[in-house]
């Protein structure tokens, strides 16, 4: 329901980035994620936030995903594009999370979401001049 409270993601070789920022991350991929597995059962090119926001859609096999002030918990929001590409079952996300008080959180993410079982998810960025280096499960 907060920030606070996700599971953050680990931290990689090179990251200065502090456990705020890594629930973001794992925050931000969530969000996607969501909107990957919906798009299909979606009667058009839009859709809500879990907890706010809007999200539109466009393209075919590579599908573009916008997410404005998408809220996938209640105290941040997301903002950005993904392309999850269906024919190579690949996801490149480029995503800002703001956060009240906080600097944002920039971030690039790379996953496989039906990859197997123990995929992971390469997310890189920054917070406040803080370099962002971590990895988690691909949703």
């Amino acid at each position: 329901l907060r920030l606070a409270d996700a599971v953050p993601a680990r931290p990689a070789a090179g990251n200065t980035a502090g456990r705020q920022a890594r629930q973001a991350a794992a925050v931000a991929i969530a969000a996607v994620a969501d909107e990957i597995s919906r798009f299909p059962l979606l009667a058009g090119r839009h859709d809500l936030g879990l907890r706010g926001g809007r999200i539109s859609f466009a393209g075919g096999n590579v599908l573009r995903i916008s997410l404005s002030a998408v809220r996938w918990v209640t105290n941040a929001a997301i903002d950005g594009v993904a392309s999850w590409n269906q024919s190579a079952d690949t996801v490149l996300a480029r995503l800002t999370v703001h956060i009240p008080g906080a600097s944002p959180v920039r971030l690039t993410a790379r996953w496989r979401p039906f990859g197997q079982q123990d995929q992971l998810a390469v997310i890189t960025g920054s917070q406040g001049g803080r370099h962002l280096a971590v990895t988690c499960p691909a949703p």
